[in-house]
């Protein structure tokens, strides 16, 4: 190319010109330089990474279940206690019950006796049949139960409380305690049948129409009828009216074979109190050992 001819050349043609002397491999390594992106360097983890991510995994689960679990434990324990806490009082109010059942029965047996007695003699006499009844007024027409305070057992039995109680022993007590209560229940349901017998049947041994004035104030007195004192009933009495309506023997059997048949019960229902009562003893010194109840 001629000097002229370079001197005519215009500025694009001198670019075009250096475009064209450059090298293939200098354009391809400008191209490359122009697409060529960063990338990061990926880790590929080694089994034993795997491993602990899983065993970190499984210790921060199994140490959360552990956690929960002594947290349960510590309530159910707490609760466990609180149950037998109530139920040492209740036993105590039981056991303070069953001492004055036993003593009312025991007197009201012995009233019973004694009305069989004036029943057996002569009662053609208005003294002794007066005296019948007085003593079957105050005796023999009246039930005394013992209170059973029996809402914390109730809840260990109907509402799965026994489930708390770790010891089987103190189980076994209460299950041989609540079984003691059921009979006394039965016993004291049977009682109450035959008093209600006793009661109709002796409509038909005693005059009660024409001695009103004894029925109604020994009904309406604000004390049980056998804490009153027997000058008291007498006094109520309407001596000279006839006191019975029979006074045949062969009339007074069924009476009398039923006033027989309740003492026994009675006498039962006290044996059976009595075994309640050592239960309840039994069963608050097992508390007060495993549950360290001492001063309660």
């Amino acid at each position: 190319m001629s000097e002229e001819e370079n001197i005519n050349q215009s500025p694009d043609d001198n670019h075009a010109s250096t475009v064209e002397n450059k090298t293939v491999d200098q354009l391809q390594n400008e191209k490359m330089e122009v697409q060529k992106h960063p990338h990061h360097v990926t880790h590929k983890k080694k089994w034993g990474e795997y491993l602990l991510e899983f065993f970190m995994l499984f210790l921060a689960v199994f140490l959360g279940f552990v956690a929960e679990n002594v947290r349960e434990g510590q309530v159910e324990k707490a609760k466990e206690k609180e149950y037998m806490v109530s139920l040492l009082s209740d036993l105590k109010q039981d056991t303070i019950s069953a001492n004055r059942t036993i003593f009312a029965n025991r007197l009201l047996i012995a009233g019973e006796d004694s009305t069989l007695h004036f029943l057996s003699a002569n009662l053609h006499s208005q003294d002794t049949a007066e005296m019948a009844l007085v003593y079957f007024y105050k005796y023999c027409i009246y039930s005394t139960f013992i209170r059973i305070s029996d809402g914390t057992i109730s809840q260990l039995k109907n509402n799965g409380g026994l489930r708390l109680l770790k010891n089987q022993e103190v189980i076994n007590y209460i299950n041989q305690y609540y079984n003691e209560l059921v009979i006394a229940k039965q016993q004291e349901a049977a009682i109450n049948e035959f008093l209600n017998t006793i009661d109709k049947q002796a409509g038909e041994i005693f005059n009660y129409t024409g001695n009103k004035k004894f029925i109604d104030s020994s009904n309406s007195s604000e004390k049980n009828v056998y804490d009153l004192p027997h000058s008291l009933l007498i006094s109520w009495l309407t001596h000279g009216t006839p006191t019975m309506l029979a006074t045949d023997i062969k009339d007074l059997s069924p009476f009398m074979s039923n006033m027989s048949y309740q003492v026994g019960l009675m006498s039962t229902y006290i044996l059976n109190l009595k075994t309640l009562k050592k239960q309840a003893t039994d069963l608050m010194q097992l508390i007060k050992k495993e549950y360290h109840l001492e001063n309660e």
